[in-house]
């Protein structure tokens, strides 16, 4: 990666303490719930500001002592290192990580935001630096060797002045737009649940207030059939037939397991996420997918009735997962053919001019996501 040239260039190690996180045995109680604050890089990833002086879990003194967890002091860049390489905050009160996090001390001529600037320009740079099957893991020997631009102090900070406007502007726009995007969902999802309001009893109410719809579980109108793994000589052979997982289509293979429009329900992992599959297909074993044997029931209403029911809700165990027969037990209230074709009508129509709008906001926050690298391209770059 090259960097700007009109700059004295160093290496982290040079300028950084570089500290590795720990994790002592979640068994041992003892370790747990003291006052020193441990940070993960799945909490990092969920973060909507990168200054952090709270965090989920806390260890006990003998929790880092028992471990090769270490504080480190306020205002130091925590960079994740492995699943994923490159989440980035700033603890401004003494903290430790987990074993999937590095803490960057800067030295007293490295401003501490200038360092988490530069990290955030560099993090495709430092994903390629990443090795390992499973998942990619970031060395601390490779991360004290990049390199980075170090002008003056005062420099450093001056750039950050900018480098801040800049980011509070770029912010307030994603802001509007990731609420534009969200009104839109909630548009959708007011419309979906008032389609089906009080027409179930999986929340604990069993009041119908739908005059001339039919009470009946739903293991009298559909059939949860099991998906199966793909053959391991088809696996990964790409086809024009979708292969879906729990939370979505994932690849596509030349086999087809069934070929009739239906749903697909995830059983476990994304447990209760729902989909729509058209024409051939093939479920993994993850997965539910949906058979009915009559025609008093329309696929795409069927399928809206079971968005509407919050089904995760019914997720169970360590590796939740859908029980088949607490679906079947579930009692909702279905109309005439007719009904139903007009209800679910009105709502694929709304869905798809919401995804209309969700592609639109999307493509703006990606816009200024790359605005940003852009210019943070043009500070730390020499072309």
């Amino acid at each position: 990666m090259r960097i700007n040239s009109k700059w004295e260039v160093k290496k982290l190690g040079e300028i950084c303490e570089v500290v590795n996180g720990g994790t002592p045995k979640t068994n041992v109680k003892e370790h747990w719930n003291g006052t020193n604050l441990w940070i993960t890089p799945a909490e990092m990833g969920k973060r909507e500001t990168f200054f952090v002086e709270k965090t989920v879990r806390q260890l006990s003194n003998s929790g880092l002592k028992n471990s090769s967890a270490k504080l480190l002091p306020p205002y130091s860049v925590i960079l994740s290192s492995r699943a994923p390489i490159g989440h980035l905050v700033i603890n401004i009160k003494p903290m430790a990580t987990n074993q999937g996090c590095k803490g960057l001390i800067p030295s007293g001529k490295l401003f501490y935001l200038f360092l988490y600037y530069y990290l955030y320009f560099s993090v495709d740079y430092l994903i390629n630096l990443g090795t390992g099957t499973t998942f990619k893991e970031l060395s601390t020997w490779k991360l004290k060797e990049v390199e980075i631009p170090f002008p003056l102090l005062s420099e450093q900070k001056r750039i950050v002045v900018k480098l801040d406007k800049f980011s509070e502007n770029i912010k307030r726009l994603e802001d509007i737009a990731r609420k534009n995007l969200q009104n839109a969902k909630d548009l959708f999802n007011s419309v979906l649940n008032e389609a089906f309001k009080n027409t179930s009893v999986i929340d604990g109410r069993q009041t119908y207030k739908k005059t001339h719809w039919e009470v009946k579980k739903l293991g009298q109108i559909l059939t949860l059939e099991y998906g199966k793994p793909l053959p391991d000589n088809k696996r990964f052979i790409e086809g024009k037939y979708p292969v879906y997982g729990a939370n979505g289509e994932k690849s596509k293979t030349n086999d087809f397991l069934y070929d009739k429009p239906s749903i697909i329900i995830g059983r476990k992992g994304s447990a209760g996420e729902i989909n729509l599959a058209e024409n051939k297909f093939w479920p993994l074993d993850v997965t539910y997918f949906v058979t009915f044997n009559n025609n008093q029931y329309y696929l795409s209403f069927l399928f809206w009735l079971l968005h509407s029911l919050n089904l995760p809700k019914l997720a169970k165990g360590v590796k939740p997962g859908i029980n088949r027969n607490e679906v079947y037990n579930v009692d909702v209230c279905i109309p005439d053919i007719r009904k139903q074709k007009k209800i679910a009508k009105k709502l694929d129509k709304l869905s798809a001019e919401t995804k209309k709008l969700e592609i639109v906001y999307q493509k703006k926050i990606d816009g200024l996501a790359e605005l940003k690298k852009s210019v943070l391209k043009q500070t730390f770059d020499c072309g």
